[in-house]
C-alpha cells in the first residue's frame, strides 16, 4: 500500500505512537489540540484496522507506510 493511505500529518502521529508518546505529549509537540490528536489516532485506527496504539505503529511499519 501507499503513503496516501494515511495524510501527512497521521504519518507524523503514527510515528509518535512508536515512541509512546500520548495524545497530550503528541498535541504539544504537533503544536495542534489535544482533541486533533486524538481524532489522527482514531482516525488511523480506522484506517490500519487496528485497535491500539501499539498495533497502529506496528501496522505502518508492515505496510511500509514509515520506517524506523
Amino acid at each position: 500500500m501507499s503513503q496516501r493511505l494515511l495524510t501527512a500529518r497521521e504519518l507524523q502521529v503514527v510515528e509518535l505512537l512508536g515512541k509512546g508518546r500520548r495524545n497530550r505529549e503528541i498535541a504539544a509537540e504537533l503544536q495542534i489540540s489535544e482533541d486533533t490528536a486524538r481524532a489522527h489516532v482514531k482516525s488511523i485506527f480506522l484506517k490500519l484496522n487496528v485497535h491500539d496504539r501499539t498495533a497502529a505503529f506496528s501496522e505502518a511499519l508492515t505496510r511500509g507506510l514509515i520506517q524506523q
